[in-house]
């Protein structure tokens, strides 16, 4: 017939429109009004047709039909009519883990048709800019003709043979793979504001209008995740990568949010002006799924202010998901297998383990009953709920014990699995099993995975010798900026008078989201408290196991008090505790550092005077007379060996804060605050092989000059001073 393709796709249209009862004519503005374009849709038609056919005359007798993933239905039961049976769907999983081997990384602004036009240069400028480092790279643009003036912009820029600019919805967005790994998607798929009028149902032309908008919101979402998945590895081999012009994080957790029972809900409704002055209503929806997909990774914004009072917690949040799949999200963590599979089992009532195995609950991963009982009678249920919950790291833990001769209460780090099928030592931490030693088995769990990432945030809020008689109060705020974020938490009574664990539980993450992310909610909270995690990461090397933290439902030897979890409105404790739901974090990047330079000294002397405080470890008295710059880790060690150097020979508050004047990061609130922390704790000063175990490459060279010690023997090494 010498038809172009792109006119037998415009035949495909007409025939389809027509094939359908009525058809709407709609006039959508571009270009910030100065341009428009004439839409004509019809109803169901052709398309729903040729499925209700295929369900009822080609597929009558499968008991399983496979769709893509991004399938939308605009009633809850629109395959139940078209084929006439009872459907139900259910998520086949990424049995390669391609999701996972794909990152996103999101925009500061966003694109819209109004402000196309202004922000071509913009967008042309970052398509240069990543091509720079990126070899082969799929572009996407919201259509044709905006794919077309992108690419003729790109030409001018880089010459006769720019990167082909591909558009969502064209025939290589659909089903098709790519052999490039790396996509550029300049904003989301666009579609005219009423295309999906004709599939809205309602009882008032409100109702009519949000789920045309609804529709609407679901088919920009589907079609852009189509596309974008085109550069996914199939076999989840390869890194793959999404770089977004003019989508925030926001958008994105959207699009890559898909499973059985997929719905939006509707968050709010707002009113834009327009270009000519008139006003547009304009919705916003919120993704839910019932079980999800696992997505792939998300990248925060990136921030460019420091200071946390000009961001928000809410920076921080992918999404929410229930604490019935908490098994499900944490399925594949090898650390605490042997707890998810009691749990899987536990789930199944009385069937064997084979069976719970085999079962498509496991899969599933749904963690019955949806609250927990607190008590002695239960021990098997609360030993369950600990494990799943508390334990990220399983292979040692930390057992309090009793230093008789400093009549102090401290821990010591036991190697011993706690990923036992019988949860034994969980269980006797509950009881609690009275030791040989006469004191109750107490045990801490370290938060910090061998993998660097953690499952959980925890805030130690006390009034540890009075030393914050409004703790309470310090409680309550933490607790609004919470509730404000609708992040689950729960609050524990840690055993001691006044003093209170608040536990936030996440899809594991990396510590260092983590740790951002509980320090934007204490910014927020305007309280000051020991937050885990410590540390942004750990690494073999220098910080294997980060700190560890009392689990709850623990025996306080020091009180004889049972820690308790709390109502969070009147502080009475609970019997009954519902399963908390967890916080998905978006993933923050990591500040490229400069490798950190040697230090400048000055030269060691032999006849040095005598340090000017009595009592001070010489060689950490060098390094506040020379201003030695404390960074890292081993900087971080050797400040806190000065401050207890401080309290023990008897220096003020205020001229231990002294002593940190000439460090370059110095802030006075946060020093008052770490050196209040450790005047409260009475800690002794660190031995001489602890200093060099912790901070060798500060002290070490002030050794030879050192008074203290001939022979010094640290970790497995040792350090002998020559006379």
């Amino acid at each position: 017939m010498g038809l172009r393709d792109d006119e037998i796709l415009a035949v495909r249209d007409i025939v389809s429109i027509l094939g359908g009862y009525w058809a709407s004519i709609t006039y959508v503005r571009e270009s910030e009004g100065t341009e428009g374009r004439t839409y004509i849709s019809g109803n169901v038609g052709a398309y729903h047709r040729c499925l209700g056919d295929f369900l009822k005359m080609y597929a009558p007798y499968a008991d399983h039909i496979y769709s893509s993933a991004t399938l939308i239905e605009p009633t809850s039961e629109f395959f139940e009519d078209l084929s006439g049976k009872l459907v139900k769907d259910v998520v086949f999983p990424d049995l390669r883990n391609t999701n996972a081997r794909m990152s996103i990384y999101p925009d500061t602004w966003r694109l819209s048709s109004r402000n196309f036009a202004r922000s071509l240069d913009r967008i042309v400028n970052r398509i240069v800019e990543i091509c720079k480092t990126e070899e082969s790279v799929y572009i996407l643009a919201p259509n044709s003709r905006k794919a077309r003036l992108i690419e003729g912009k790109l030409k001018e820029v880089l010459g006769p043979a720019p990167p082909k600019v591909d558009f969502y919805r064209s025939d290589m967005t659909m089903g098709v793979a790519r052999g490039d790994r790396i996509c550029i998607a300049i904003g989301l798929a666009e579609i005219p504001s009423n295309a999906c009028d004709h599939l809205a149902w309602g009882k008032d032309p409100e109702a009519r209008w949000l789920h045309s908008q609804s529709l609407r919101a679901q088919s920009v979402q589907a079609a852009s995740w189509q596309a974008w998945s085109r550069v996914k590895d199939p076999n989840g081999e390869v890194e793959s990568q999404v770089y977004c012009i003019g989508i925030r994080a926001e958008q994105v957790a959207a699009v890559v949010t898909w499973g059985s029972g997929r719905r939006l809900e509707l968050k709010e409704i707002s009113d834009i002006e327009l270009p000519d002055g008139s006003t547009a209503r304009v919705p916003r929806f919120k993704v839910q799924a019932d079980s999800l997909i696992e997505p792939p990774r998300i990248f925060a914004e990136e921030r460019t202010a420091t200071n946390r009072d000009r961001h928000s917690v809410s920076e921080y949040i992918a999404g929410f998901e229930s604490g019935e799949d908490v098994i499900a999200l944490k399925r594949g963590r090898s650390e605490i297998e042997n707890i998810l599979d009691r749990a899987t089992v536990c789930h199944t009532r009385g069937e064997s383990a084979q069976i719970a195995y085999n079962d498509s609950n496991r899969q599933k991963g749904q963690f019955l009953p949806r609250y927990v009982k607190l008590c002695h009678s239960n021990l098997d249920q609360s030993a369950l709920f600990l494990g799943v919950y508390f334990v990220n790291r399983s292979d040692c833990y930390a057992q309090q014990y009793l230093d008789r001769r400093r009549e102090k209460w401290g821990y010591r780090k036991v190697v011993e699995s706690l990923d036992d099928p019988n949860l034994d030592a969980i269980k006797r931490h509950i009881r609690p099993q009275i030791l040989l030693q006469g004191y109750r088995f107490c045990m801490a769990v370290y938060q910090i995975s061998r993998d660097d990432t953690v499952s959980w945030i925890c805030y130690d809020l006390d009034n540890h010798d009075n030393s914050n008689p409004h703790v309470r109060e310090d409680v309550k705020r933490l607790l609004a900026v919470l509730d404000g974020y609708s992040i689950p938490y729960l609050l524990e009574a840690s055993g001691s008078e006044d003093s209170y664990h608040v536990w936030v539980f996440l899809v594991p993450t990396r510590t260092y989201n983590a740790f951002k992310f509980s320090r934007q909610i204490a910014s927020e909270a305007r309280i000051k408290c020991e937050i885990w995690p410590k540390q942004q990461g750990i690494n073999s090397d220098k910080a294997e196991f980060g700190n560890p933290v009392k689990l709850p439902l623990a025996f306080h030897n020091k009180t004889g008090r049972r820690s308790t979890f709390l109502d969070p409105q009147t502080f009475e404790s609970l019997e009954v505790v519902s399963l908390p739901g967890l916080v998905r974090l978006f993933e923050v990047p990591e500040p490229q550092r400069k490798p950190a330079s040697k230090p400048a000294r000055a030269p060691i002397l032999a006849n040095r005077p005598e340090p000017r405080y009595p009592g001070f470890h010489p060689c950490l008295q060098h390094l506040i007379d020379d201003h030695i710059q404390l960074v890292g880790g081993e900087g971080h060690a050797a400040r806190t060996a000065i401050a207890i150097d401080a309290y023990n020979v008897g220096m003020s508050k205020e001229a231990a804060i002294g002593l940190f004047k000439h460090q370059n990061d110095f802030n006075l609130d946060y020093t008052t605050y770490q050196i209040e922390s450790i005047y409260s704790k009475g800690l002794k000063p660190f031995k001489c092989s602890t200093l060099l175990d912790k901070c060798g490459d500060l002290v070490r060279c002030y050794c030879d000059v050192c008074p203290r010690g001939r022979y010094i023997v640290f970790s497995s090494k040792a350090y002998t001073k020559l006379s």
